[in-house]
C-alpha cells in the first residue's frame, strides 16, 4: 500500500516572499471606487500562504490583475474628478462674476459666431444693446451695492426671457449685449420690447427700500443682402446709434 507524501509546506524563502507581497496586492486589489472594500491579512500560521510551489504564481498573477484593475480605477476617479473641475473653469471664465450672464468677450465672440453662421447659410441675425436708466442716480441715493443690486436683478430678468438660442453678456457696466440668432428685424423689435417690459417691471429690495430702474434698447439686424454689415464691429456699432437715439428720445424705450 503506498503512502500519501507528507504535506509539505513551502521553503522559508517563499514564504517570505508570499508573506511580503500578497498583503500589498490584495490592499490594492480592494481599492475600488476610492473606497476600501475589504483587508486581507497574510500569515504563515493561518495557513493563507500557498502550499504548493504551483499555486504561488497563480495566486500572485490574479492578484497583480485585480491590484491593475483597481489602479485603473483610481485613476478614472481621478480623471473624472479633473475633467468637472476644468469644466468649472472654463464656466468661471465666461461668467461675469456680478450678473451671472456672460462677460464680454464671450458675448462679442458668439456674435461674430452667429454673424458668421448667418452669412453663410443665408440667414438674419439680430443684436440688441440694452442700457439701464439712471443706475448713476440709483449708486448716488443707496451706494453701488444698490446699483449692482438693481443690474443683477435686469441681468437675470433679461436672460429669463431669452430663447435657449439667444446670448446675453455684460458689455460694459450697466450695459448689456443680447445675440439674437435667427432673428430678423421685426422679431428683434418684440423681443427687445418684451426685455424692456421685464426690467420696468423689477422691484429690488435692498437694504430695506425699493429700488427700480427702466432699460432703453437699440437694436441692429444683419441681412444676408447687407454687405456693409457684415463684420460684428459694424452691426454693434449700428446698435449703438439706435441705443443713442432711444436714450436722447426719452429713455425707456426701443430704437
Amino acid at each position: 500500500m503506498t503512502t500519501p507524501p507528507a504535506h509539505r509546506r513551502p521553503s522559508p524563502r517563499r514564504a517570505f516572499v508570499a508573506a511580503s507581497l500578497l498583503p500589498g496586492l490584495a490592499a490594492a486589489a480592494a481599492l475600488v471606487a476610492g473606497h476600501a472594500a475589504g483587508t486581507i491579512a497574510v500569515t504563515e500560521a493561518a495557513g493563507f500562504v500557498p502550499t504548493t510551489p504551483r499555486a504561488l504564481p497563480g495566486v500572485l498573477v490574479v492578484l497583480a490583475a485585480l491590484a491593475l484593475a483597481a489602479q485603473g480605477a483610481v485613476v478614472v476617479g481621478l480623471s473624472r474628478r479633473f475633467a468637472a473641475a476644468q469644466l468649472a473653469s472654463e464656466a468661471q471664465a465666461v461668467t461675469d462674476e456680478l450678473t451671472g450672464v456672460g462677460t464680454r468677450r464671450f458675448v462679442l465672440e458668439r456674435l461674430a459666431d452667429e454673424l458668421g453662421r448667418a452669412r453663410r447659410y443665408g440667414r438674419a441675425v439680430s443684436c440688441a444693446l440694452l442700457d439701464l436708466d439712471g443706475l448713476a442716480r440709483v449708486n448716488g441715493a443707496v451706494g453701488t451695492d444698490g446699483g449692482d443690486a438693481v443690474l443683477r436683478g435686469a441681468a437675470n430678468a433679461v436672460r429669463a426671457q431669452l430663447r435657449r438660442s439667444d446670448a446675453v453678456g455684460r458689455l460694459r457696466d450697466d450695459e448689456l449685449l443680447v445675440v439674437l440668432p435667427e432673428t430678423d428685424e421685426a422679431g428683434a423689435r418684440v423681443i427687445a420690447e418684451r426685455l424692456r417690459l421685464a426690467v420696468s417691471s423689477l422691484a429690488v429690495l435692498h437694504a430695506g427700500i425699493t429700488l427700480q430702474a427702466t432699460a432703453s434698447l437699440g437694436v441692429a439686424t444683419y441681412q444676408p443682402a447687407d454687405d456693409k454689415d457684415a463684420e460684428a464691429e459694424a452691426l454693434l456699432r449700428r446698435a449703438d446709434e439706435a441705443l443713442f437715439r432711444a436714450k436722447a428720445e426719452g429713455r425707456n424705450r426701443v430704437a
